[in-house]
């Protein structure tokens, strides 16, 4: 099992099987694109394998047109320079994470997670996300995949806590996703605890590697936890795009 290549796997299997159900994927000679008109989320392009200068111009051509982010992480080898000539900025830089689950200890649990499978729950679930991350995945888009993807609310006695996505393209890959915590609710420990939550979950399902994308912010609660650094992961987007839309579609990060 190669932890990098599932984590790759992972991710973009969950870019793909959203844009299948609610809007639009592409495949083209050399990368991908995963977009949902008039949503914040995937509106992702990103490489499948090296690329010539004629594809990688096609490439910036689609993802400007649309605004879409472009991801590329180690292994494929996507010269930044020619992004950045191309009038891209970089807007985002993660660290792809695993954690093999089978060592791993749960302690007793506070928190309340709520599977959503309604759309009042979904609801509640995009806009805890907005609130949590500044954009916005929308209930339509939700509710069209929770057969396979999980979708979990975070609650402290009655009160909203967060959101966190658990999703296994396989049986045996947990990829952790959307995992914020409300303003509100920062600083209480909640993160890790929701973390640990949604990890247990994966276990008792079968799972043996959890991977994930960390932000800054995010990356120490990981290491605490077991994760362990493994791929640099970065986000270019049109510097014509504006600013609030930008940060807002990449700030794919744990919100303590």
């Amino acid at each position: 099992m190669n932890p990098i290549q599932e984590n790759i796997n992972n991710l973009t299997s969950l870019w793909e099987l959203t844009a299948e159900r609610c809007g639009i994927f592409q495949q083209y000679p050399g990368y991908s694109i995963s977009w949902i008109p008039g949503s914040d989320w995937p509106n992702r392009l990103w490489f499948t394998q090296e690329v010539n200068q004629k594809q990688m111009s096609l490439a910036i051509e689609q993802a400007k047109i649309h605004n879409l982010g472009i991801s590329i992480w180690d292994g494929i080898d996507i010269p930044h320079f020619r992004l950045e000539e191309a009038g891209l900025d970089l807007k985002s830089e993660l660290t792809g994470m695993s954690l093999n689950l089978k060592d791993l200890s749960f302690p007793k649990k506070e928190l309340e997670i709520i599977r959503v499978n309604e759309t009042l729950e979904a609801g509640e679930w995009s806009s805890l996300f907005q609130e949590a991350f500044g954009y916005r995945i929308d209930s339509y888009t939700i509710l069209h995949t929770t057969k396979e993807v999980n979708y979990f609310i975070a609650r402290y006695h009655q009160e909203p806590v967060g959101t966190a996505v658990l999703y296994q393209n396989n049986s045996k890959i947990a990829g952790i996703h959307s995992m914020g915590i409300i303003p509100s609710m920062r600083r209480k420990g909640f993160a890790e605890e929701l973390l640990l939550s949604v990890l247990q979950m994966a276990h008792s399902s079968g799972a043996q590697l959890a991977t994930l994308q960390a932000s800054a912010l995010g990356k120490g609660l990981y290491l605490k936890t077991g994760f362990q650094e493994q791929f640099s992961f970065k986000t270019y987007i049109n510097k014509t795009q504006d600013n609030n839309e930008s940060n807002r579609q990449l700030k794919m990060e744990i919100r303590h």
